[in-house]
């Protein structure tokens, strides 16, 4: 606290000369982290005459404005903590220091934005007060500050207006429910000033004509529209009530259809929170309210589509009206969610009116079609208004035309974009449809598909209705499948297919695979066969990225929680694991990556290592991979690392990679260099390895004890990691490499070898007998009052006194009780990261020029890994 205080106290001094201005923003962060934590810490701040150090701040001579934005932002962040029902700070403030409170007024209207931006954020907090609310009307500028919100240059300052309106609106009575007047007690004061605002700004009025008059300047109309928007996501009642009787949203629908897409793209905004959780929308868009009390949102539905989304595509010049319309269909679906009754009715009438569009804007001879159309229209009653007032022949003009080609694909991603949401949340209403249909005709035209937005939502959309139409048994035959299978070949296919849309027909194939019931189909069919060719050639692409993405998909199916057996057994069966191990040795570093990375999880699964000891592959692979570890790429070393802790930890292959023809590769040097590589994931991932191979080792020295000869084998011939002299483990030096790793530079290289190096040091206790402790017990700055005896420890667990691995264990006991773990683990949080970073603010940063330097770096606030 001493350190807090001194920068309080330096605030007055800081220096003018400050070329930084993220230090003025850091000294604030810093302070305010500190003002945060309540009424104690501002009662704290009151003894150290806060109010004092704010004034000498603002009326220094000459002063900088930063300092000045600064103190009275603090200020703000205090009063925003203090003590609601004591008030000791404000009461101080309206006392004692009513300089501060009209200097807060005067600047206000300051030139700088900051300054303004910090008056209206301190009055934001002060109006919460009745003597706050009541100076500030009795200040007579209480209209002229809150007019902010429509007129300032700078878009901050209007948004922070809008706060403070939205603050006095809150804090008043006038648009409190009956129901809660209760909860409402000594509001006169607010009441007064909110009732002084309305009448001498006419609020109402001045927000309707901004918002909804074309012919004023853009700027104030989306001032107009951000009050608004502030009011509804304030999610409070008084504000709903204030839009209510400002009748604020009554003509929301002219803003829909405003020529200018930002006030479009506002208002749909504005439409989407309201519909999230306004309990009667319909009250906000009709002067009269809503006409059936007991179920408003299915009125409000209805409303939506009669008087928001036909008018909208009552067009015949341009399709973005008509994507807005999609666009106001998307915002609607929060409203679905909240129908107590029918909602997959509601859901499917929406997929009906996007099918619609969908068929138009894709498939050119439906309009040709009258039949198409009056099926339509037969059954389904809410295209009857379309044939009727003259909307149809306007859509079918304006989709005959070729023009804005652009236009059309934007309002097809939109299309499928909104059936995706609808068929995650309301999948039932999809099962009925033809969306796939239309969607796989998609898939097939050039002019679509190459386009990987619209191939990324409209395959995303595929397994969901095909899951959906088995759970519901709504797939009579198979051809909606084959269908579907055969246009996930034809694009794999594709010539111009670039990686990212091969990864998007992979990820789809994938679902498919995974999926129960589609899986299997796939694994009997004729289709699997002509996949399995596909993959088989694609792994063969020129580019490395397509080649990578095979590699992926592979891995990826081997590793799937939810794979039910379809997809492993689709590679299994058709060889394609040797696609992957082909892939080792690839001349591109990333598809080297991902081939170890494809066969670690290959390794982890049972089928898959199974495949592996049957073709007697692990030997093969093991033993290539210790040369790799000098690749010149810090990833594909990593993956190495991973590959081979995994060979050792899960499936025990510790004696095949550490075999005596990989002795001159896998040698101290080497690890050495893992352990000091530059990539501190390298690092960490040498670290697990060492622990892996200390585990295997242990593992053979408890399995058979005396029964291993000297030449480490074991009574039967076999390999061994450890012997009567050493182990694989001492052997490389890791012994000396994790202690060494406890002062790493990386925080996450201390917390991974910290964690390993406690639990060896927790065993290393359990195993060492208990009569050698005092031969320690000497060397070390604790004493073991910890320690197990040997009687609580079976006694094949001890280390055997005869051997001279005896000494080499001590010592490494040793060399670990010498680390202060309590100190470093003081140094891998996050959160002391965060205050250290803020431990850099310090007075004389304030207090002094900063003349930024080559490689100085004491104003930055760094994190560090």
């Amino acid at each position: 606290m001493e350190k807090l205080q001194n920068i309080v106290k330096s605030l007055p001094h800081m220096s003018k000369d400050i070329v930084d201005d993220t230090i003025h923003e850091k000294v604030l962060s810093y302070l305010s982290e500190y003002a945060s934590q309540g009424p104690k810490t501002v009662v704290k701040f009151i003894e150290w005459d806060i109010l004092d150090i704010i004034r000498s701040c603002i009326m220094r001579v000459h002063e900088d404005y930063r300092i000045m934005a600064l103190s009275i932002r603090f200020l703000a962040r205090l009063l925003a903590n203090d003590d609601r029902h004591h008030t000791p700070l404000f009461s101080q403030l309206h006392t004692n220091y009513m300089g501060i409170l009209h200097f807060i007024l005067d600047n206000v209207f300051n030139e700088e934005a900051l300054m303004r931006l910090s008056c209206i954020e301190a009055l934001e907090q002060i109006v919460i007060y009745n003597l706050g609310a009541k100076w500030f009307l009795e200040s007579n500028k209480s209209h002229q500050i809150v007019a902010k919100c429509f007129d300032d240059s700078s878009t901050y300052v209007t948004v922070t207006a809008s706060k403070l309106l939205l603050t006095i609106i809150n804090n008043c009575s006038l648009f409190a429910k009956l129901s809660l007047t209760t909860n409402w007690k000594n509001t006169e004061t607010q009441d007064a000033l909110m009732d002084s605002l309305i009448t001498s700004l006419d609020l109402f009025n001045k927000i309707n004509q901004f918002a909804f008059d074309s012919s004023v300047d853009i700027r104030r109309r989306l001032e107009a529209l951000q009050i608004i928007w502030e009011l509804v996501n304030s999610r409070t009642n008084n504000a709903i009530e204030f839009i209510k009787q400002g009748h604020l949203l009554n003509r929301l629908n002219v803003l829909l259809t405003d020529p200018d897409r930002n006030i479009r793209a506002r208002a749909n905004d504005i439409l989407c929170i309201v519909l999230d959780w306004v309990p009667d929308p319909i009250s906000l868009f009709k002067r009269s309210g809503s006409l059936d009390t007991k179920d408003s949102v299915t009125e409000t539905l209805n409303y939506i589509i009669n008087d928001f989304v036909f008018p909208l595509w009552n067009t015949d010049s341009s399709f973005e009206m008509i994507t807005m319309a999609v666009n106001v269909l998307e915002s609607s679906i929060k409203l679905v969610e909240r129908v107590s009754k029918g909602k997959i009715i509601i859901a499917s009438v929406f997929m009906d009116l996007l099918i619609f569009l969908l068929g138009f804007a894709t498939n050119q001879q439906n309009i040709e079609n009258p039949e198409k159309f009056e099926y339509l229209r037969h059954n389904y009653v809410h295209f009857e208004v379309i044939f009727e007032n003259g909307t149809f022949e306007k859509l079918k003009k304006l989709f005959q035309t070729k023009r804005n080609f652009a236009g059309r694909k934007l309002l097809i991603l939109n299309i499928l974009h909104t059936i995706r949401v609808i068929s995650q949340k309301n999948a039932a209403a999809v099962a009925n449809t033809s969306s796939i249909c239309m969607i796989l005709d998609i898939l097939f035209m050039p002019e679509f598909n190459t386009d990987q937005r619209i191939m990324k939502e409209a395959l995303s959309i595929i397994p969901v209705v095909l899951f959906t139409k088995i759970d519901y048994n709504k797939i009579t035959d198979q051809e909606i499948v084959n269908k579907t299978l055969q246009a996930i070949q034809f694009l794999a296919l594709d010539s111009k297919i670039e990686c990212r849309g091969m990864v998007l027909l992979l990820e789809t194939m994938e679902k498919l695979l995974c999926a129960n019931v589609m899986g299997t189909y796939i694994l009997y069919s004729k289709y699997a066969k002509e996949w399995a060719d596909v993959l088989i050639f694609r792994a063969c692409d020129l580019r490395w990225d397509i080649r990578d993405s095979i590699l992926e998909f592979i891995g990826g199916l081997f590793d799937k929680s939810s794979n039910v057996g379809s997809g492993v057994n689709f590679i299994i069966k058709f060889d394609l694991l040797n696609i992957v191990f082909a892939k080792i040795n690839d001349e591109e570093p990333y598809v080297r990556a991902s081939c170890l990375k494809a066969i670690k999880t290959i390794i982890r699964n049972s089928k898959g290592w199974q495949y592996i000891v049957s073709g007697q592959l692990q030997e093969d692979i093991a033993l290539k991979l210790p040369f790799m570890m000098r690749d010149s790429e810090a990833f594909v070393r990593r993956a190495v690392m991973e590959l081979m802790t995994c060979l050792i930890v899960e499936r025990e292959c510790g004696t095949i990679l550490l075999d005596d023809r990989n002795a001159e590769i896998m040698n101290p040097k080497i690890m050495d260099k893992i352990m000091d590589d530059p990539d501190f994931y390298v690092r960490i991932n040498g670290c697990q390895f060492l622990a892996s191979v200390w585990d295997h080792c242990e593992q053979d020295r408890l399995n058979y004890g005396q029964k291993k000869t000297k030449h480490n084998k074991d009574i039967s011939g076999n390999s061994l990691l450890i012997g009567q002299d050493s182990s694989w483990f001492y052997w490389l030096d890791g012994d000396k490499l994790l202690v060494a790793a406890a002062e790493d530079s990386s925080r996450l290289v201390r917390s991974e070898v910290l964690a390993i190096l406690k639990r060896l040091k927790h065993y290393l206790e359990r195993i060492i007998p208990y009569r050698e402790l005092p031969t320690i017990r000497g060397l070390l700055p604790s004493p073991f009052a910890t320690i197990i005896s040997c009687s609580q420890i079976p006694h094949k667990q001890l280390i055997d006194e005869s051997t001279s691995l005896k000494q080499k264990y001590y010592n490494f006991y040793q060399n670990i009780c010498m680390i202060d773990f309590e100190r470093l683990e003081a140094t891998i949080d996050v959160e002391h990261l965060y205050k250290e970073a803020l431990e850099n603010v310090t007075t004389k940063m304030m207090t002094e020029t900063d003349m930024i330097e080559d490689e100085n770096d004491d104003y930055a606030m760094d994190c560090y890994f």
